[in-house]
């Protein structure tokens, strides 16, 4: 699995919230989500949905018509 959240981050705008907001945000450890933007560790389903639904909420609130899925944030 390939993950896409850097590439995502990036869309959100010149101040993109970092890797580490976004986990504190869904209540992960900041080394978790560097494990799985190198490749490292693929998330649970749980995971892969927090994320999937902050990126999204994220998307909104910056005034972006961005939907993410699962799909688009991990490639195989």
């Amino acid at each position: 699995m390939i993950c896409h959240i850097k590439s995502i981050l990036a869309q959100l705008g010149p101040k993109p919230p970092k890797m580490g907001e976004l986990a504190d945000s869904i209540g992960v450890n900041r080394n978790t989500i560097s494990r799985l933007t190198n490749n490292e560790h693929v998330p649970n389903l749980e995971l892969a949905f927090d994320i999937r639904d902050k990126l999204n909420q994220w998307a909104v609130e910056r005034g972006k018509e961005l939907n993410w899925t699962i799909d688009d944030i991990w490639s195989r």
